[in-house]
């Protein structure tokens, strides 16, 4: 979108606030509700909207990609729900194992979508190269966020298998 490497920061940054800021607010909302399940799944969908827009809309630098930016990182904030969707589900002697298996496939995503973007990227590169470094197409690009998008609506379609507890404990309910 033609932006320096100064301004395209300031969308990560955007990115980043907006979801630090809705990890506290989807914490209290879904205890203000009294429900996980409803506010995951809305924001796995958020997320994947996102993603979609950021393939689909013509956005441009200023309003509309802070916007954009802004959906982004809201829509990951709904995350934080499954730390204590896993420990209402547990015994609570084993409330620490439950949120450190959510937190390591957490992780383990992050971890495994980096190389998994590399790949696409390098999957559909033309060969330019430009002082020795590969340069991508626009179109490379875009074939990583579809990557991108497929992994919001996996997050949507496990949601769909999060029990819900009404904020509460249910492992006594569950055996």
């Amino acid at each position: 979108h033609g932006l320096s490497r100064t301004d395209a920061s300031l969308y990560t940054t955007v990115s980043l606030v907006s979801f630090a800021v809705g990890c506290m607010l989807m914490g209290w909302f879904s205890d203000h509700l009294g429900l996980r399940k409803p506010v995951i799944l809305a924001t796995g969908l958020l997320s994947a909207v996102a993603w979609l827009c950021l393939l689909f809309v013509d956005w441009g630098p200023g309003l509309s990609g802070y916007a954009l930016y802004g959906l982004l990182g809201l829509g990951a904030s709904g995350f934080v729900l499954t730390y204590a969707a896993a420990k209402e589900v547990c015994a609570p002697a084993s409330a620490g194992m439950a949120i450190a298996l959510v937190n390591t496939g957490l992780f383990l995503g992050a971890a495994v979508m980096q190389p998994a973007f590399g790949w696409v990227l390098d999957r559909t590169w033309d060969g330019t190269l430009v002082e020795g470094m590969r340069r991508y197409a626009v179109g490379d690009y875009r074939n990583g966020l579809w990557l991108s998008f497929a992994f919001a609506v996996l997050a949507v379609v496990a949601a769909l298998r999060v029990r819900e507890t009404h904020c509460r404990n249910v492992s006594s309910e569950i055996r």
